[in-house]
C-alpha cells in the first residue's frame, strides 16, 4: 500500500514538472515539439543586399535621371558592394563593429580638423568624389543583381537536400539527393549558441549553432543558421522535456 501511494506520489510529481517545463516554454501542453529543422548556409547568401540593391538601381538608372543621378548610383553601389564584400571577408563582432565605426567616425572627425584649420581645402574630398566616374548600366545591374539572385536559389535548393534533424531520441544528418544519413543520440547532448557576427545577425537572425556528442566525442559546428535565437528555444524545449521523461524512467 505504501510503495503504491509513493508511485503514485512521484507520478504527480512528474506529471508537475512535465506542466512546468511546458509553462516556461511558452507553449501549451497540447502543442508538442517532435522535431527541429536546421539548415545552414554558406557565407556568400550576405550578399542578398547587394543583389536587391542592384536591380533597384538597374531599375532607377532606366529613368532619364541625368549624368549626375547615374555617377551617384554607380559610386553609391560600388560602396555598398565592398562593404559587402568586407562582411564576407571578416567576421565583425561586437568589438570590430565598434571599432569600424569609431575608426570612419575619427575619419570624418579629422577631415573636419583639417578643413577647418584650413591645412587642406574644405572641398577636396567632394571635388575627388564628383571627378569620379563611376556610371553602370541598367543591363549591368539586372545581370549582377539577378546572377547574385540565382547563385542564392541553387545555394538554398541545395539546402532542400542537406539539413539535421533533432528529434527526442536522435540527432539525424540528411545530406545528398539519395538520403545519406548520419544518425546521433541526444542523451547527454550539448550545445552553444553563438552570435559572433553582428551583420549576419541582422540580416538573417543568423548565428552559430555548436552540437557536442559526448558518447561519439563529436563536435559539429553549423554556421550562419537562420533564426537561431527561435531555434535555441526550441532546443531548450526539446531537451527539458527529455530531461523530464528521464526522470520519470528513473
Amino acid at each position: 500500500m505504501g510503495n503504491g501511494n509513493t508511485l503514485k506520489c512521484k507520478k504527480m510529481l512528474s506529471i508537475k514538472k512535465h506542466f512546468l517545463v511546458v509553462f516556461l516554454m511558452n507553449s501549451s501542453p497540447n502543442e508538442s515539439l517532435e522535431q527541429i529543422v536546421i539548415r545552414a548556409y554558406p557565407k556568400i547568401i550576405t550578399l542578398l543586399p547587394s543583389a536587391i540593391i542592384a536591380i533597384l538601381f538597374g531599375l532607377i538608372e532606366s529613368l532619364p535621371f541625368g549624368e549626375l543621378a547615374s555617377k551617384a548610383l554607380g559610386l553609391a553601389f560600388v560602396c555598398i558592394f565592398v562593404f559587402n564584400l568586407f562582411i564576407i571577408a571578416f567576421e565583425f563582432n561586437e568589438a570590430k563593429t565598434f571599432g569600424l565605426f569609431a575608426l570612419i567616425a575619427i575619419g570624418v572627425l579629422i577631415y573636419v580638423l583639417l578643413s577647418q584649420t584650413q591645412v587642406v581645402s574644405g572641398n577636396i574630398l567632394f571635388e575627388a568624389i564628383a571627378g569620379l566616374e563611376v556610371v553602370v548600366s541598367p543591363h549591368a545591374y539586372f545581370l549582377m543583381g539577378f546572377g547574385i539572385l540565382f547563385i542564392l536559389f541553387i545555394i538554398w535548393l541545395s539546402k532542400r537536400w542537406d539539413y539535421w534533424i533533432i528529434e527526442p531520441n536522435q540527432v539525424t544528418h540528411k545530406a545528398g539527393l539519395f538520403g545519406k544519413m548520419e544518425r546521433y543520440p541526444t542523451h547527454g547532448l550539448k550545445y552553444g549558441i553563438d552570435v559572433s557576427d553582428i551583420f549576419e545577425y541582422l540580416l538573417f537572425r543568423s548565428g552559430t549553432l555548436t552540437l557536442y556528442f559526448p558518447s561519439e566525442r563529436k563536435i559539429i559546428t553549423l554556421h550562419l543558421v537562420p533564426n537561431i535565437k527561435k531555434i535555441e528555444t526550441n532546443i531548450q524545449q526539446l531537451l527539458g522535456i527529455i530531461e523530464v521523461e528521464e526522470e520519470e524512467v528513473g
